[in-house]
């Protein structure tokens, strides 16, 4: 799989940040009992947070 990073992705980044999205998956998602039920879901927010912390170190 190859990532491509762009100034869009950087710019999704920006406002996802300033929307404090993290806030909302750890208040909302991830204390939600069947997302901890859910290995697809555990597995993919997994990935999607290492991504984002391997690709945009700078924005959090």
């Amino acid at each position: 799989m190859r990532h491509i990073y762009s100034e869009d992705i950087e710019a999704l980044a920006d406002t996802a940040v300033e929307a404090h999205v993290f806030a909302f998956l750890s208040e909302i998602v991830i204390k939600n009992s069947l997302f901890q039920q859910e290995e697809f879901l555990i597995r993919r927010f997994h990935m999607l947070f290492v991504d984002f912390i391997y690709y945009l170190p700078f924005k959090l």
